[in-house]
């Protein structure tokens, strides 16, 4: 009878403890099921938030399978013309022309014609699978976004437009600026080729006087008449002797003719600029550099300038565009006479010298210096002379030294400016190729 009731008192204790764990559980099973309620309640919030973002974002967005369209946001009806959540995915691919079962990896342009608007709208279109490691049996989603491109190809084309009016109008400023370089050496020869009538029409007048006189005079008057005969032969013999001394006539045409050949062939180069190749040639370099010399010796004299020739004899023949070459040593030489010319303001007795030197590089390069002895280049302008439009003259055009740094660039040459500092001279220091493949 005790072991009995023993019996009943274990059963109760356990019936007891099994009653509590089991509340526990209830009461723990209701706490997960609140928790997972408010979870679930939290992911519908979000996901309804995402999918309001997502209809809302002008990106067109279009969710498919391996069967059917799953889902499209406004922005794709937008940009499409077309809502085609439902369809197929090969009636779909045929109806946009894109390709959805087999799409490319990468980001794609994609133009579309749609009949009701005016221009061709092109979308770059980029594929994103939701799920990387797809098996054969299971289905798979992708996620095809596609963003209208149609003004960033516009803004992009106004800029290279403006790029290019930009080119063409330096290429202008350039050639206007080597074009008045030429016509201010010709003006000094038109100047001399200017006194020559006076001098022959004073010839003229004088020859006529005395021939007038002579037939006036008497007997008398012959030995006086003879003598100012004499004397007006004289002269004429001076003035005669004095055109013929200076070679001046031919010179100076020569070199109005050697200027507008010049200005000729710089206007033929930029009606060729819109071509891709450059305009190269094969020219004796030495005869080049006289070239360029003759059309501006006037103004060489005019400022008594030294000018100093150091020639490599192994530099003759170079293969490359031959007028720009011409366009960039007058460039510098003309650099060089007006820092001189400054120089001189401060300092009178100054004689003005430039060096033209070159030399081999090695590989098939030569090194051209054009220095000089005017007043100098400040240390923090030596790199900031080679860029659009930097010029410290009045009226400077900061054209010349950018159009050269332009052309050594184009040719995979090199080119630096040195210079001590004030008044201590700068040199233009050009390493080129001996010959430029065509």
């Amino acid at each position: 009878m005790e072991d009995l009731e023993k019996q009943v008192v274990l059963l109760e204790r356990r019936f007891s403890r099994e009653r509590v764990a089991r509340k526990e559980a209830e009461e723990l099973l209701e706490q997960k099921s609140r928790e997972l309620y408010e979870v679930n309640q939290l992911l519908r919030m979000e996901n309804m938030r995402i999918r309001k973002l997502i209809q809302s974002l002008p990106v067109a967005m279009m969710l498919y399978d391996q069967r059917a369209i799953v889902a499209v946001n406004p922005s794709f009806k937008t940009l499409f013309g077309v809502s085609p959540e439902g369809y197929s995915v090969k009636e779909t691919e045929d109806q946009l022309g894109l390709m959805l079962e087999r799409h490319p990896d990468e980001r794609v342009q994609h133009e579309i014609h749609a009949p009701d608007r005016e221009r061709v709208t092109t979308v770059l279109v980029q594929y994103v699978p939701l799920i990387e490691n797809h098996t054969p049996d299971a289905l798979h989603e992708t996620l095809m976004v596609a963003i209208d491109i149609s003004d960033r190809i516009k803004n992009d084309e106004v800029q290279q437009y403006a790029a290019f009016q930009a080119g063409i109008a330096e290429m202008s400023a350039s050639i206007l600026h080597n074009i008045g370089n030429i016509i201010t050496g010709m003006h000094g020869s038109l100047m001399h080729l200017g006194r020559i009538p006076p001098q022959i029409e004073r010839l003229e007048k004088g020859v006529c006087k005395a021939v007038e006189q002579s037939q006036l005079s008497g007997e008398s008057e012959q030995a006086s008449q003879l003598q100012r005969s004499e004397q007006v032969m004289q002269a004429t013999i001076k003035i005669l002797s004095g055109l013929r001394g200076e070679e001046k006539m031919v010179q100076y045409l020569n070199k109005l003719e050697l200027g507008i050949h010049h200005i000729g062939e710089i206007i033929q180069l930029q009606q060729k600029a819109a071509r891709p190749d450059s305009h190269t040639v094969s020219f004796n370099f030495p005869s080049m550099l006289n070239d360029t010399l003759s059309l501006i010796q006037d103004r060489i004299e005019k400022y008594d300038i030294e000018v100093v020739r150091s020639l490599d004899p192994a530099i003759q023949r170079v293969e490359m565009p031959r007028n720009p070459m011409i366009q960039m040593v007058m460039n510098f030489i003309k650099n060089s006479m007006e820092a001189i010319g400054e120089r001189l303001l401060e300092q009178y007795s100054h004689k003005g010298r430039i060096e033209i030197s070159t030399h081999l590089d090695g590989e098939g390069n030569f090194v051209l210096t054009i220095a000089d002895n005017g007043c100098g280049i400040a240390a923090d302008r030596l790199e900031q002379i080679f860029n659009f439009g930097e010029t410290n003259k009045e009226r400077g055009s900061g054209y010349g030294l950018h159009s050269a740094a332009n052309f050594v660039k184009s040719l995979r040459g090199e080119l630096h400016a040195l210079s001590d500092g004030e008044n201590q001279g700068a040199a233009m220091v050009v390493t080129l190729p001996l010959s430029v493949s065509r």
